[in-house]
């Protein structure tokens, strides 16, 4: 409990020392928990370019759950590896920041996405890079949101077997099967009512539902 409490404390002295860097009062007491780092981070988060930040959240999975693990063990991996290479620098030689995990409440959909909504909020407003590893996909739609609010022209570029255009999945329309149409909602909105900068690769899957809506906003 001590290693959490110092952990608390140094998340808001950081966000105390520079006011480009601004987050809620509930954020680095409630909604931040972090146990180690990715390879040992190299930089305060007022100074980092780039914030890493672990989304444990899977209970939109429609097939098999697991995926709230990945943000612990992405970060055990490293410790096997080395850092630079004989055909480049250090491959981590950039400043970046990691958070920690959010704390999110367990089966609560909305509530999760509004605390993920309130972290990455300041951080993308004063500029800084947002890596985010889930999680479901669902996790990345506040990312989404939060950086169509900084920047109108947003393109979002999606690698995955399946397109997640549908309208609804098991009659419920917060879905992972759901989120690239609502981030092309998103980022419509930011280019006035234009079909949306999104880009899809490696397709392989979808309703025929989906392949009329890909079809019909081709590029």
């Amino acid at each position: 409990m001590k290693k959490v409490k110092k952990v608390k404390e140094s998340l808001g002295k950081s966000s105390r020392k520079s006011p480009a860097v601004k987050f809620p009062p509930s954020v680095g007491k409630d909604l931040l928990f972090k146990t180690s780092s990715f390879f040992n981070e190299s930089a305060s988060c007022s100074k980092a370019a780039v914030v890493l930040l672990g989304i444990p959240m899977d209970y939109t999975a429609s097939n098999i759950p697991g995926s709230r693990f990945a943000p612990k063990r992405i970060r055990e991996l490293p410790y096997t590896f080395q850092s630079s290479s004989p055909v480049g620098a250090d491959c981590i030689d950039g400043k970046f920041c990691d958070l920690g995990d959010i704390v999110l409440p367990w089966g609560n959909i909305d509530k999760s996405l509004k605390f993920i909504d309130e972290v990455v909020k300041g951080p993308i407003s004063a500029g800084k890079k947002i890596v985010g590893i889930g999680g479901d996909h669902l996790v990345t739609l506040p990312i989404v949101e939060c950086y169509a609010e900084k920047y109108k022209d947003l393109a979002v570029v999606q690698f995955d077997a399946h397109t997640d255009l549908r309208d609804e999945w098991s009659s419920e329309n917060t879905s992972h099967a759901r989120l690239l149409r609502r981030a092309c909602e998103v980022i419509s909105e930011g280019n006035k009512g234009g079909k949306g900068n999104l880009y899809q690769f490696a397709i392989r899957a979808g309703s025929k539902e989906e392949d009329g809506l890909a079809e019909r906003d081709r590029h």
